[in-house]
């Protein structure tokens, strides 16, 4: 009998992340959702941060529920001046920022290259690749004083392996500043 009390998301945690504010962008499901939960569990207050809201929403509420806390703020990461709101925001919320988690993405055209609408490549790209940058360079101004400053961005979806897809961007990108 747990008497009302609220349980944890799941398992065992050692608040590594216990004060730290983490914005965790494309936080509304897939990895940024699982790294979002996982941030909660460990202590962190999480703003989470997608183009919809009842993805978001969500998963603050499943973070709320485990007495951990959420913000939620609809944002188009493509965007500079949402992106700068966006890290206004999460100042305004939380005092701070520690830890930057770029999970959005976005799969775009896929075929050959020859039958690919630029249009459609260049929103991939800018999901992709460009939403990167202008989350870091709104971000590290804010995180350069920390010690312990992470930022961490890639897709969020993993394309199909094929040779004559047209993919704005398909691997990895981590950024460490210390």
């Amino acid at each position: 009998m747990n008497n009302g009390a609220k349980k944890p998301l799941h398992g065992r945690t050692r608040r590594r992340l216990k004060d730290k504010v983490a914005i965790v962008v494309g936080g509304g499901r897939g990895i940024g959702e699982a790294i979002a939960l996982r941030f909660a569990i460990e202590g962190a207050r999480v703003v989470l941060a997608a183009r919809s809201a009842s993805e978001l929403n969500r998963v603050a509420t499943q973070i709320k529920a485990a007495n951990g806390r959420a913000h939620v703020h609809v944002t188009d990461v493509t965007d500079r001046l949402q992106v700068n709101h966006l890290v206004e925001v999460s100042l305004e919320a939380f005092g701070r920022i520690d830890v930057l988690v770029n999970a959005a993405g976005s799969y775009g055209p896929i075929g050959p290259l020859w039958e690919v609408d630029p249009e459609e490549w260049v929103n991939a790209f800018s999901v992709n690749v460009f939403s990167a940058f202008l989350l870091c360079q709104a971000v590290l101004p804010h995180t350069i004083r920390h010690e312990e400053e992470r930022l961490s961005t890639f897709p969020g979806v993993a394309p199909p392996h094929r040779s004559h897809d047209s993919q704005p961007m398909a691997s990895r990108r981590e950024l460490w500043y210390a």
